[in-house]
């Protein structure tokens, strides 16, 4: 949770709403997020990209609404 937090910070840091931070901050904690994720999915059975693309279906069937 602490990383999704870094995230959203860096993101307003990016977007100029937040006090300056390292600009290859952001995309190394993006790209650690996504590791932490394909680790999660490894560990617990489930394919990375099965569960992004079943997200994916179903965002896409709720927007349609």
């Amino acid at each position: 949770m602490t990383d999704a937090a870094l995230v959203r910070r860096l993101t307003m840091d990016h977007e100029g709403r937040w006090p300056k931070t390292s600009d290859d901050e952001l995309a190394y904690k993006i790209g650690e997020s996504v590791w932490w994720l394909a680790t999660l999915a490894k560990r617990t059975g489930l394919n990375l990209e099965e569960c992004v693309q079943h997200f994916l279906e179903d965002k896409e069937n709720s927007l349609r609404k």
